[in-house]
């Protein structure tokens, strides 16, 4: 089970398919949403750019997020700085750096 708390940096297809979001999991989903839905899910917050107090919690399906490999502070710092502090394309996923 995932701690909670911010654990990883994630893409999420958001709000429309083939558009990805920067989202932190924060948990798994509680065991009665799991029910609910028959799937295993993360809780994963989409906090809003450049103001990341505000945003979106999502429940989202595990197959259907994209781990990234940067520290949960460089998301962070991404999304405060509206993409600006990417040091390189190189840096992102594939899929995004095209």
């Amino acid at each position: 089970m995932r701690s909670a708390g911010y654990d990883d940096v994630v893409l999420v297809e958001f709000p429309v398919e083939e558009v990805e979001a920067v989202g932190f999991v924060t948990n798994e989903v509680p065991r009665s949403a799991r029910e609910a839905t028959n799937q295993n899910r993360y809780t994963v917050s989409l906090p809003n750019s450049p103001n990341p107090t505000a945003g979106t919690l999502t429940l989202v399906p595990t197959a259907d997020v994209s781990e990234v490999e940067r520290s949960v502070r460089r998301g962070f710092r991404l999304l405060v700085t509206t993409g600006l502090s990417v040091d390189g394309v190189d840096e992102l996923p594939p899929r995004v750096a095209e």
